[in-house]
């Protein structure tokens, strides 16, 4: 099961960070059963929900540089985890990528005294992707050689309806049904930055209390810088263009330029599931030692609507695919494979043509 993968990569993060058993459950329900992993797990896209990985990326990195592991076994563990997420996902990788440098950039500007360890782990990361290129060399060759030259992603599929951050979508169990006329607009699949009036309440609390605690407020910029990035190229509102956004220069990067920028809400995600925890750990409740109402709230606002799940089937095994006339018919096209998604079994289609 992916998103209960998701939900045991992030708690022991949040573990190592916040020393409370109970923050780290709640941070890492709400990036395991996160909007994004919802909606690409209802959707079969199992390439997308394999995000696992990068609470991992994170720990390792602040492992060095609270200096609890040295720089050689932190460029090779950072390798071997980066390998790892390439095998998964390339866009992923890329969109994780991308993600280090502006964290690294925003840690650089915003914590001073950081700055000789950050520098250090800058260092060290990229001998860490050296490590990644060697482990993932033959999947890396192939992706260079074959990777297509242009746009080929509609800058309209790439945004998210700003509607969407207090909305859910039909894959949200508490609220999905409601509010039908707004969310007509919204692209179930790409549409993961409903994070639950709870949890913004919480991420607000958590800024009013904890903004002049540096680390904290470089938390709340990422996190922010991620849901900004998600609405893609353009302001979109209840199915109108408002206005162009930074996704638009974006685009204009080397390999960027075909990213799906709804899927940053995966990072939204991740930096509210750890602000999360941050505030459960650090505030105390009326009645219990820590507060239960909001994370409770939270959690309940991000259960998923199962009646949108795929029902569990046999799949069709797609005989043709393993005899010799498929060998001799085809020899490198492109196979447009129907029914798609959560309609069929295309994914496992692919997998076998991959052995043909």
């Amino acid at each position: 099961n992916v998103t209960g993968v998701q939900s045991c990569a992030l708690p022991i993060f949040c573990l190592y960070l916040t020393r409370s058993q109970a923050a780290a459950a709640v941070g890492g329900f709400l990036f395991g059963f996160s909007s994004y992993i919802t909606a690409h797990q209802t959707e079969g896209h199992l390439n997308l929900t394999g995000v696992f990985l990068l609470p991992v990326i994170v720990l390792i990195a602040l492992k060095r540089l609270d200096r609890v592991i040295g720089g050689r076994r932190y460029a090779c563990l950072v390798g071997a985890t980066l390998a790892g997420q390439l095998l998964i996902s390339t866009e992923v990788t890329l969109t994780a990528t991308f993600a280090l440098i502006v964290t690294l950039l925003t840690g650089w500007a915003m914590l001073p005294p950081l700055r000789p360890r950050l520098a250090a782990l800058a260092r060290e990361t990229l001998a860490g992707y050296g490590i990644a290129a060697v482990l993932a060399s033959p999947l890396l060759v192939f992706v260079l050689l074959r990777i297509p030259h242009g746009s080929y992603t509609a800058a309209e599929s790439s945004a998210t309806d700003l509607a969407n951050v207090v909305l859910p979508t039909r894959t949200n169990g508490l609220a999905g049904s409601l509010f039908m006329h707004v969310r007509a607009h919204f692209n179930d699949a790409e549409s993961g930055l409903y994070l639950g009036l709870p949890t913004l309440m919480i991420i607000a609390l958590l800024a009013w209390r904890r903004w002049a605690h540096r680390p904290t407020r470089v938390l709340l910029v990422l996190t922010l810088l991620a849901g900004a990035l998600a609405f893609g190229t353009a302001i979109w509102v209840d199915g109108h263009r408002l206005m162009p956004f930074v996704g638009a220069l974006a685009r204009e990067l080397p390999f960027v330029e075909n990213v799906r920028f709804p899927r940053f809400s995966a990072y939204a995600s991740l930096g509210a599931g750890i602000g999360v925890a941050l505030w459960i750990s650090q505030t105390r409740g009326r009645v219990f030692t820590r507060p239960y109402v909001l994370p409770l709230l939270a959690v309940g606002f991000l259960v998923p609507n199962v009646s949108t799940v795929s029902r569990l089937t046999t799949p069709d095994p797609a005989p043709f695919l393993t005899t010799h006339e498929a060998r001799t018919c085809l020899t490198g096209e492109t196979l447009a494979m129907f029914p798609y998604g959560a309609q069929g079994d295309s994914m496992l289609w692919q997998i076998g043509r991959a052995h043909v």
